[in-house]
């Protein structure tokens, strides 16, 4: 399977088109969200890593156009490669030797006036048309960004979109920093708790290719009515005595905006730290396929006195 056909994409995808393709499979694919998918992420990283970075996608599409690129056609093509090989390793010689022999026995070496320590140059090299890198070291990954986001219960709830700015460098062949401005859109999960770290590979900094990661960490707000506890809603509702005994009527605005109500009916006593609980009104579960449940407790107001008459018909009427 190709990589364009494992991100979903077109050969003439934009870059645009291949990162959007990429964000949605590896929030979709990711195993704290879907357990199990351990291959099929890394087989989507794999993608994207190659074609994410324009030079790596040229390579990549020379090689599915023309499977035998990188090979030679007869012996003869490989002697006059050689031979070309060689030539421009002796003119490389007859024209850095001085620097070169000054680079061994003083430890550094200059090109243009601009005196470098302890450095290898760096050398491009191009081989059908494709760059090559000679004498340069490997690029480092660099560290990851970090972000803290915060979050309500509500977006928890819808797996709401959310964007993220933030900023990050990049770094080219010549060694010149820039700094970027950049953002990126992704959808809150619904397993989401206080603490939860998304981490979305290859969107971080750019040192020569190399990319870094980006980590966001959520903050989960609180809410005024509502709690999440695992894939349950909890809400607590405080009740009279008086309602406790003899029944109520209770009408309250779910965190998905709909309208509900409780029907206590008249002989059936709430006890106290009661718990109700209510299929299917929780948050979505990681199989996406059901819900958790809402949990609703409740507590009672006790009165913190009564008269004398208030006393008498109490008694009167639990006797």
């Amino acid at each position: 399977m190709s990589y364009y056909t494992t991100l979903g994409v077109s050969k003439t995808a934009s870059h645009d088109e291949i990162k959007k393709a990429y964000r949605k499979l590896s929030l979709q694919y990711h195993p704290d969200r879907n357990s199990g998918n351990d291959d099929k992420f890394k087989t989507i990283n794999e993608a994207y890593e190659t074609l994410g970075d324009g030079d790596k996608k040229h390579i990549y599409d020379r090689q599915q156009n023309n499977p035998l690129s990188g090979m030679f056609a007869n012996q003869s093509d490989v002697n006059n490669v050689h031979r070309n090989m060689m030539s421009g390793s002796d003119m490389f010689q007859e024209l850095f030797s001085d620097i070169l022999n000054q680079h061994k026995s003083h430890g550094t070496f200059s090109f243009g006036g601009n005196v470098g320590q302890n450095r290898s140059p760096n050398i491009r090299v191009f081989h059908n048309g494709i760059p090559v890198n000679i004498g340069r070291q490997p690029s480092i990954k660099p560290e990851p960004i970090h972000i803290n986001l915060e979050v309500t219960l509500n977006d928890i709830f819808h797996q709401c979109e959310k964007t993220c700015k933030y900023s990050h460098y990049k770094i080219d062949d010549s060694n010149t920093k820039i700094i970027v401005s950049s953002h990126i859109t992704f959808n809150i999960p619904g397993d989401t708790i206080n603490g939860k770290v998304i981490k979305l590979v290859g969107e971080g900094h750019n040192n020569n290719g190399e990319r870094g990661d980006l980590v966001i960490t959520l903050t989960v707000n609180k809410h005024e009515t509502f709690e999440k506890q695992d894939d349950d809603i909890i809400m607590t509702k405080n009740i009279s005595l008086l309602d406790a005994l003899t029944g109520f009527v209770m009408t309250f605005t779910h965190i998905s905006g709909k309208q509900y109500s409780i029907n206590n009916s008249p002989g059936n006593i709430i006890q106290p730290n009661y718990q109700k609980s209510i299929n299917g009104l929780g948050f979505r579960k990681k199989d996406n396929n059901s819900y958790g449940n809402l949990i609703v407790k409740f507590y009672i107001d006790f009165p913190t006195s009564l008269s004398v008459n208030q006393m008498s018909l109490l008694k009167q009427a639990l006797e």
